[in-house]
């Protein structure tokens, strides 16, 4: 039920760099006008494949549904509100290709209102590459992840069956996805602000 950020959004993931991309718009049982703004999207993309779900899955149930339904090696999540470099899906499957040993991949990012207005920053002071045991126990440590979910890739034989725990909270249930990950990869972060 947001279909003006999804407009501006979706035209932020067109403008990527990296060019075999595939493009999966899951509509959540939306009941504004977000089925017109996909279709016409999709109209104007062939990267774009558009699901309209029949009944609202949760969020993290959504995201089930497009790791389900996508068929790359590399997924990421791009939600409607979010803005990213252009660069970023290219400056990640480049960090994953040239770093088999990593599972999922992110960076730092700008916290910022409905206009665009930057309130603050999440920079993570962590290597390129963190092995997967060593992540798990800063995170605890913290209570802060260096992976957001939709700022992230994973790779999706890291992630194998894993698939986020539909009744999790909310801003914290992807963190045992990343744990299971990380329990037998290495994770990645590029110290720049991409999303």
């Amino acid at each position: 039920n947001r279909a003006a950020a999804l407009r501006k959004g979706l035209a932020d993931i067109r403008r990527q760099t990296y060019a075999p991309l595939e493009i999966l718009i899951s509509d959540n049982h939306s009941q504004d006008e977000t089925e017109e703004v996909c279709r016409e999207a999709a109209r104007a993309d062939s990267r774009i494949r558009y699901v309209r779900q029949p009944l609202n899955l949760g969020l993290y149930g959504n995201h089930n549904f497009c790791i389900e339904a996508s068929r790359g090696e590399y997924l990421s999540f791009f939600h409607d509100h979010d803005e990213r470099d252009q660069s970023l899906v290219g400056e990640f499957v480049h960090f994953l290709q040239h770093h088999p040993e990593v599972g999922v991949v992110s960076s730092d990012w700008e916290l910022i209102d409905e206009s665009g207005q930057c309130l603050g920053t999440r920079d993570h002071p962590v290597q390129p590459v963190t092995p997967g045991l060593a992540y798990i126990e800063q995170t605890i440590k913290s209570g802060r992840s260096s992976i957001g979910v939709p700022g992230a890739m994973v790779r999706r034989s890291a992630l194998g069956p894993l698939r986020f725990d539909e009744q999790g909270p909310i801003g914290f249930g992807d963190f045992v996805v990343w744990f299971q990950i990380a329990e037998r990869w290495h994770i990645g972060h590029l110290r720049q602000r991409l999303w």
